[in-house]
């Protein structure tokens, strides 16, 4: 449990840290495109794995 929230920990906190850096306009810029090229992964990840075990 502890390793699965230190790894959201460096995947969420790691990339807004550097973008901070950049500016506050980079960084919400960056924020909403990360997060909606991160909605399709997060659905077909999952929906890859389930096909492929129920073909299986």
């Amino acid at each position: 449990m502890m390793r699965l929230v230190l790894s959201c920990y460096v995947v969420v906190i790691a990339p807004a840290l550097r973008l901070m850096l950049l500016g506050a306009d980079e960084l919400l810029h960056r924020i909403f495109l990360g997060f909606l090229s991160s909605i399709p992964t997060v659905f077909f990840i999952p929906t890859r794995f389930t096909r492929l075990g129920v073909l299986r």
